[in-house]
């Protein structure tokens, strides 16, 4: 047990001495062969004690190997926590030991570094203070924080610099490079870094301006950057003298042109004009120069770099119209543009030159214009009779005391009240009174008519002109007695024929039936087909034989009043005929049963030979009736009297679009607007009672002295047509057809649309779209001319909607005459 206890405290204490458990088992082994419960004084034997010793021998060797494994062990770990080196010869080692003893630290180094032991000789540079050869060695064995720190120590940042570019780190490369002086690659490493401010720094420095100038610009520094771009662009005129022609490389204008702008984003607008101006940019410049206000400037830049054109639009921004002008008439010659320079010489009040130019190159009516204005008169007179404009020329000839012609042209015209005032400067009191006759100016025409005197030659016609007037008064008494005296001692023949008759419908107004067939015989007696004297002589001899009123009216809308005898009595009487055309005759009659004036057209005898034209004609008439609209002419009845097919419509006072135009020529695109609208109201409501009217013409619109318009012959359209599909003869004519009816297709509202866009047309430039040549042809497939190239004073809103009207496809045009109403109603409200 002693023995036990003793072994364990050995192995204890060996263990404590850092004895590996090898050894501990070699020693317990050596143990095990004592027996120390025995102990020595009962006999133990030599060998054993050798056993012993050698065991513990054994035991305290493997414990110094031991030891010596751990040191190695730990003399290789912290070798290999560094830079891997090799093992160095035991010479070398001596001498790099004496060397380091010796402070040589750079011949040390050097030994180790042929030795290939890099970090040590790093090291050993490193505490000799050699920087450089340090740096190389610790780059060499993979340690860059290190070589980088000796290179720095030793003042060559480039060599830094590259390191840092190795490891991917631009920013420290860049201020390596920035240390060394070499701005290019600072610049270049500081831009990679994203650092563009201090990229554009050093690329200044390295006086790389067009670098600097976009590096300065990425970094949000204008002014900057226009700075480095305008010294760029001045290096390069520098370097190559100037430029070939004057003008810069591309690449290089636009790089002025940035400059230029941003010296305006600065706010630097001098430096700005001027940049942009070196580069030949003008247009920039002066652009530059207006923004800020100086249009002036800019203008005189413009007019430098040969921009006159762009120049004039300046100088009209600086309120400079007339100079701008000017300039623009002579820019307008150079090229040949006659007629462009003329206006433009108008514009600057230029005048008299501007009508000479007008007038060469066919501009007519702008010459006559200028020349008015000039007040030279004649010339003016002249020009305008050309084109023909006659209330423009009767304006010119009153000016210039050429009455006679001013009344002339005022009439041609149209235009009453100018030639009233020039007739009675003249003192020509016959035409002035019928003028005022003609126009229901009832008494002043008999004021006018009194002034002239029994020696007069127009003395007797004035008398007849009296008697004219007096009888549209209804007062037949005087008018008979006016007529009277005209014919004198006169008997009947061709010349006196006219008064006989005026004297018949003046007695048979009274009514003086006996002494109106006595003139009307006489009449008959030197002329059968005298008017309708005949037609006349008939009426009243039956009216005479049956003492009353008689005739009939068979197929009125509203009948006439029944007589004793059961007759129907003649509903209208006739007073007087208005017109004739090619359905017939149309008279200003007097509606017996409701005792108002009515306009009475009497079919002729063309038409009224055909039955089922005729049945047409009293069922759209009927249809027509039910209209009621202040644009439209009524129709109150229709039907058979004396054998005759009539139809009774209300009585309008004006004159149709047709001769309105014929007089004037194109209208005014105020007057054409009006016209527009009120057709298009007429239609808006026709076409919402469903009817259709298929003819809509100049000819069947009339115009008031009221300036109201009148839509006329609503339903007459089909009546036509069926009487052409029964006759051989054309009816009307296809200056205003639209396409779907020429090629016979079904047509729908849309085609009056068409119909009024011709009509309008022509209201606007004095002509229709298509007045030669094959009309069908040109309807179906020529574009129409624009109406503002026509006549320049529409306004572009009226061109348009017209040609809209004239769209060849219904589809494409308006799709009812409401959207017409809407637009014009809504561009009046914006006008307002």
């Amino acid at each position: 047990m002693v023995a036990s206890s003793g072994c364990a405290a050995a192995s204890e204490s060996l263990a404590r001495q850092g004895m590996s458990g090898s050894g501990l088992w070699i020693l317990a082994q050596v143990a095990d062969d004592v027996d120390l419960a025995e102990g020595v004084g009962y006999g133990t034997g030599l060998s054993t004690w050798i056993a012993l010793v050698g065991g513990l021998m054994v035991v305290a060797v493997l414990i110094g190997v031991v030891f010596a494994g751990i040191r190695y062990v730990r003399a290789a770990m912290a070798k290999s926590s560094s830079a891997p080196g090799r093992m160095l010869p035991p010479e070398t080692r001596r001498r790099v030991d004496e060397a380091i003893a010796a402070g040589d630290f750079d011949v040390a180094g050097d030994l180790l570094t042929r030795a290939e032991a890099l970090e040590e000789a790093a090291e050993a540079y490193l505490k000799g203070g050699v920087f450089v050869k340090a740096a190389r060695s610790f780059e060499q064995a993979g340690s860059r924080p290190q070589a980088i720190y000796c290179y720095k120590r030793a003042g060559d940042h480039e060599q830094a610099a590259r390191i840092y570019e190795q490891m991917d780190e631009p920013r420290a490369a860049a201020a390596e490079y920035f240390q060394a002086g070499a701005w290019e690659r600072a610049a270049i490493f500081y831009e990679r870094a994203k650092d563009m401010r201090r990229a554009a720094e050093n690329y200044a420095r390295a006086r790389r301006w067009l670098e600097s100038a976009r590096a300065f610009d990425a970094a949000g520094m204008p002014r900057e950057a226009a700075e480095h771009y305008a010294r760029h662009v001045e290096h390069y005129r520098a370097d190559h003298g100037g430029y070939e022609g004057g003008a810069l490389p591309e690449e290089l204008r636009e790089q002025a042109r940035r400059a230029g702008e941003l010296f305006r984003e600065a706010g630097e607008i001098q430096r700005a004009s001027e940049i942009f101006l070196a580069a030949g940019l003008a247009q920039e410049a002066a652009e530059t120069l207006r923004v800020s206000g100086d249009f002036s400037r800019a203008a005189e830049l413009l007019i430098e770099a040969r921009q006159p054109q762009l120049a004039a639009k300046f100088l009209e921004e600086a309120g400079e119209a007339k100079r701008a002008a000017r300039m623009r008439a002579q820019v307008a010659l150079a090229d040949g543009d006659r007629g462009g320079a003329a206006e433009h010489l108008r514009d600057a009040g230029e005048l008299e030159q501007a009508a000479e130019l007008f007038a060469e190159v066919g501009k007519t009516e702008q010459a006559a214009e200028l020349y008015e204005k000039l007040e030279a008169f004649e010339e003016a007179l002249e020009l305008y009779l050309k084109i023909p404009r006659y209330a423009h020329a009767a304006r010119c000839a009153e000016q210039a005391g050429l009455l006679a012609r001013a009344a002339e042209y005022y009439q041609e015209a149209g235009d009453v009240e100018g030639q009233l005032r020039v007739l009675e400067l003249q003192g020509d009191f016959f035409r002035v009174g019928r003028l005022r006759f003609e126009h229901r100016m009832y008494e002043e025409a008999l004021e006018a008519l009194s002034k002239l005197d029994s020696r007069d030659a127009m003395y007797a016609r004035s008398l007849e002109l009296q008697g004219d007037v007096l009888r549209a008064q209804g007062r037949a008494e005087k008018a008979y007695g006016k007529y009277r005296a005209a014919l004198g001692n006169r008997e009947a023949e061709l010349a006196t024929l006219p008064l006989l008759y005026k004297m018949g419908r003046a007695l048979e107004d009274e009514p003086d039936l006996p002494g109106a067939l006595e003139c009307y015989s006489k009449v008959l007696e030197v002329e059968a087909n005298f008017e309708d004297a005949s037609m006349r002589v008939g009426a009243i001899r039956k009216r005479l034989r049956r003492g009353t009123l008689t005739g009939r009216t068979s197929s009125g809308l509203f009948g006439g009043g029944a007589t004793e005898d059961g007759e129907v009595a003649r509903r209208y009487e006739i007073l007087e005929e208005i017109a004739r055309g090619g359905m017939g005759i149309v008279y200003k009659a007097r509606d017996t049963v409701l005792g108002r004036v009515v306009a009475f057209k009497i079919l002729g005898e063309n038409l009224r030979d055909n039955e089922t034209a005729v049945m047409y004609f009293l069922r759209e008439a009927r249809a027509a009736a039910a209209l009621s609209h202040p644009n439209i002419v009524t129709i109150y009845d229709a039907g058979e009297q004396d054998g005759e097919y009539y139809m009774a419509m209300e009585f309008v006072e004006g004159t149709t679009l047709k001769e309105l135009v014929r007089r004037t020529g194109a209208l005014a695109d105020d007057k054409v607007r009006h016209i527009l609208l009120g057709c298009a109201r007429a239609l808006q409501y026709a076409h919402g009672k469903g009817i259709i009217h298929r003819d809509i013409k100049s000819g069947n619109v009339m115009t008031t002295r009221d300036r109201s318009l009148k839509v006329m012959d609503f339903g007459l359209a089909k009546f036509l047509k069926e009487y052409q599909n029964n006759h051989t003869q054309q009816v009307g004519t296809p200056f205003y057809m639209s396409p779907e009816q020429i090629i016979g297709r079904d047509i729908d509202f849309r085609s009056d649309l068409y119909s009024l866009g011709c009509m309008i047309f022509e209201c606007a430039t004095g002509t229709v779209p298509f007045f030669k040549g094959d009309l069908s042809y040109h309807h179906l497939h020529t574009r129409p001319p624009s109406p503002r190239s026509i006549n320049p004073g529409l306004s572009e809103e009226t061109d348009r909607m017209i040609l809209k009207l004239l769209e060849k496809e219904p589809d494409a045009r308006y799709q009812s005459a409401k959207e017409i109403i809407d637009e014009l109603s809504g561009s009046v409200v914006m006008q307002a």
